[in-house]
């Protein structure tokens, strides 16, 4: 019998991956921002700029879209 260990989430990976997960569910993820997004809340330095400009950025995507009418 063999026996596989998984290595385990830090509490800062597991909170990073719920905060994503939810801001991509709200539509608060412009389109080819996944990554750098979900690398910048797991390093934990995700700065206000930050915020501000992925709310921007995915605000106006459902504009352009009209999702947001």
């Amino acid at each position: 019998m063999t026996i596989e260990l998984t290595p385990l989430k830090s509490p800062n990976d597991t909170l990073a991956d719920l905060v994503f997960a939810k801001l991509k569910e709200k539509g608060f993820v412009a389109d080819g921002k996944d990554s750098a997004i979900a690398s910048k809340l797991k390093a934990g330095n995700a700065t206000v700029e930050d915020w501000t400009l992925w709310i921007d950025l995915a605000g106006a995507e459902k504009d352009k879209d009209g999702d947001n009418a």
